[in-house]
């Protein structure tokens, strides 16, 4: 459904506590098919995409900050934490799958706990920097979700979120191929019944600016390791990926 006031785009009818529960339960291990979860290789991890999405967030990190408290809410198997503890950071991980988080512990050996975000006993202004990688078109409240956030970060603090983008000119692309019939399957972000809401660069400027959050800079950082593609990404914010940097 399409809100006619703002245009943000929401899942009607919401899924039931336990049918949503257990689909998040489920989905932090379908992403991770480039690697043997069961024989982890951190050699042959660092050879993935998914080692390369890490790497370049991280890298966009560190032009705001290189040290101090992380936060990773949805961290899933927990190698973005991992990775940012190797790179300085004294970074925790949270997460609602418990397989994910106990993954996470007994393999990496990364601080990460398991349960929801308004059930943890964070400190006022604890954190330097909260991350969320396509976490917030989950919660079933965003908008309380950033303004719970507002409390945990510090004054000189900086929040990032990466969610889809479905104004983004690839889907644009990927859309009109469909209604001509030239592309075997729509765009998958429509079908997961695990994405609540989706958002635009303008809807989710109205949503920060509810939880009265700056929004400093957004880009989209380039899934595929390729320079002229990375500069062609963040200069005409081609990929559906959009990352927004926040702050008080």
């Amino acid at each position: 459904m399409q809100c006619r006031s703002c245009g943000l785009l929401y899942r009607y009818p919401i899924p039931t506590i336990e049918y949503y529960k257990t689909l998040n339960d489920n989905v932090a291990y379908s992403w991770y098919g480039e690697f043997d979860l069961a024989h982890f290789d951190p050699a042959c991890f660092k050879k993935t995409n998914q080692y390369f999405q890490i790497r370049r967030r991280l890298k966009y990190i560190n032009r705001y900050k290189t040290t101090g408290n992380l936060l990773d809410i949805g961290c899933g198997l927990g190698l973005f934490v991992w990775e940012a503890n190797r790179c300085g950071f004294s970074a925790m991980g949270i997460d609602t799958s418990q397989k994910a988080v106990k993954w996470a512990q007994e393999t990496l050996n990364v601080n990460s706990k398991a349960g929801r975000l308004e059930d943890m006993e964070f400190s006022a202004e604890q954190f330097d920097i909260i991350t969320m990688w396509h976490v917030l078109e989950h919660m079933p409240d965003p908008a309380g979700t950033l303004r719970y956030l507002r409390r945990l970060i510090k004054s000189n603090g900086y929040i990032f979120v990466e969610l889809p983008n479905v104004a983004a000119l690839e889907i644009k692309f990927k859309n009109l191929l469909s209604k001509c019939r030239l592309k075997r399957n729509p765009w998958g972000h429509f079908t997961m019944p695990e994405h609540l809401y989706e958002f635009t660069p303008a809807t989710f400027r109205r949503l920060a600016a509810s939880a009265n959050f700056k929004i400093l800079d957004w880009t989209t950082l380039s899934s595929k390791p390729n320079p002229l593609w990375g500069f062609l990404c963040d200069k005409f914010k081609i990929e559906h990926k959009a990352l927004f940097v926040l702050m008080k």
